[in-house]
């Protein structure tokens, strides 16, 4: 094995890692979770710094608090901007998910968020695990 195929499979590793954990974060959000109604409550804009980022530029993202009641207790939560395209203002409802055996741990995840990061992590998955099998073929025919 070469060290390039080292590498190959160790990228493939960590997207296929990155998607299972998300999704099943996600899923189970999804099952577990009790649907209701958030309101916007504030929203800040925060930057992440240059050394954090791939580019080496500041990212300003918007990182949004809502509020939800369970029963008579009300609680909070957030919306990190940088990974949701959504914009919202203070006063908007958002749908979010909250657990019953834990109602203070909740999430805001709609669909084109899981779009936007899992599935790209399980196609470029996907693709190094063909790729790897293809060399190892090709490796074979040749030998």
């Amino acid at each position: 094995m070469h060290f390039a195929d080292i590498i190959m499979l160790s990228a493939t590793a960590f997207c296929l890692i990155f998607f299972i954990i998300r999704a099943a974060m996600s899923l189970f959000y999804i099952q577990k979770g009790v649907k209701t109604e958030a309101a916007i409550t504030n929203c800040e804009k925060t930057i992440i710094k240059k050394s954090n980022c791939i580019d080496k530029e500041d990212v300003t993202a918007n990182k949004y608090s809502y509020s939800y009641n369970v029963g008579n207790v009300s609680l909070k939560g957030e919306i990190a901007g940088l990974y949701s395209e959504d914009k919202f203002s203070i006063g908007d409802l958002i749908e979010i998910r909250y657990l019953s055996d834990n109602p203070a741990k909740s999430r805001y995840y709609p669909i084109k968020d899981f779009m936007q990061f899992e599935i790209p992590f399980l196609v470029i998955g996907a693709a190094l695990v063909a790729t790897v099998l293809v060399r190892i073929f090709v490796w074979q025919m040749w030998s």
